[in-house]
């Protein structure tokens, strides 16, 4: 059982009930229900309890046809503060992060992006993808120095630990890549890749089939100032592929980030998109190329779904 630090310091056992209110959660459709669910995370007060309510925020926000603008900034507001107390509760030293206040910092970095779309109905602006990137990249190579602190490390906790930082990783990259395509390829409001809503990525089976409907990542495209945004592709991250993994419906193209975007026969380090981002950022061509050729294999999984 997971143990995590508490508001004051203390440790709290994280048990079932966190994941049963997200449980809970996504399978209602009463947004009274919803509250009540959030309400009570809060008070428990813990990081991934935390988490979990800013996420469910961001959801209502989002997906609840009703809600008017000034609603909709409110519960965007509230993700927000949810996702900051995480990164506080964290008391971060050095830059160090653990599995919630990277999970918290990757909302905070695509909320922007997402406000763009409750609140405005239409892709962010290109400066907007620009600084959540930037934000992004930021997030990554605090995480793959996190993953260093644990390197070689035996004990349950740090190898744990390290599985939790390269999963989400391996996500960051497949946003980097596809944010930094919209910035270079595309015009202001016209596509975007962001997180996937929490009922999006708890999705379970459809009744009587084998199949998952869950994924990880959500791109946005949008025709004109006049149409909304579409979901035009929904994206499952894996770090390599999985032997006899699960299997997901059609319409969910799946990334093996390890596998699929290499360039040789060996897997790619799980830490390259992140060290050639920053390189490129220092102006470094070579970087660049390799970056434009992991995309065109991502586009390609995308485009052949």
């Amino acid at each position: 059982m997971k143990h995590e630090t508490g508001p004051n310091g203390s440790y709290g056992r994280s048990d079932d009930r966190t994941y049963g209110d997200v449980a809970r959660f996504v399978d209602t459709h009463d947004t009274a229900k919803k509250l009540e669910i959030i309400e009570g995370l809060e008070d428990i007060g813990l990081e991934s309890a935390l988490y979990f309510a800013g996420a469910m925020n961001l959801e209502i926000a989002a997906s609840n046809p009703i809600l008017d603008e000034e609603q909709r900034i409110g519960f965007l507001a509230n993700a927000k503060a949810n996702w900051e107390r995480v990164i506080s509760l964290r008391k971060v030293v050095s830059g160090e992060v653990d599995k919630n206040s990277q999970l918290a910092a990757v909302g905070l970095a695509c909320l922007p992006l997402h406000a763009s779309i409750a609140v405005n109905g239409r892709n962010p602006n290109l400066s907007t993808i620009r600084r959540s990137y930037d934000q992004l990249l930021d997030i990554g190579q605090r995480s793959v120095n996190s993953t260093l602190l644990t390197h070689g490390k035996n004990d349950e906790h740090s190898i744990l630990r390290n599985q939790d930082l390269r999963g989400g990783i391996s996500e960051i990259t497949v946003l980097l890549l596809l944010q930094r395509f919209a910035l270079k390829h595309t015009y202001d409001n016209e596509w975007v890749a962001v997180p996937s809503l929490l009922s999006q990525d708890r999705a379970t089976r459809n009744k009587g089939s084998a199949e998952s409907g869950a994924w990880d990542t959500s791109v946005f495209s949008q025709r004109d100032a006049i149409s909304p945004p579409q979901l035009t592709y929904k994206i499952q991250v894996k770090t390599r592929v999985v032997p006899n993994g699960l299997l997901y419906d059609d319409d969910i193209s799946q990334v093996a980030v390890r596998n699929d975007l290499s360039l040789g026969s060996r897997e790619m380090a799980f830490d390259a998109v992140i060290r050639e981002c920053d390189v490129e950022q220092l102006g470094d061509c070579s970087a660049s190329d390799t970056l434009d050729k992991r995309t065109e294999l991502i586009l390609d999984i995308l485009d052949n779904q």
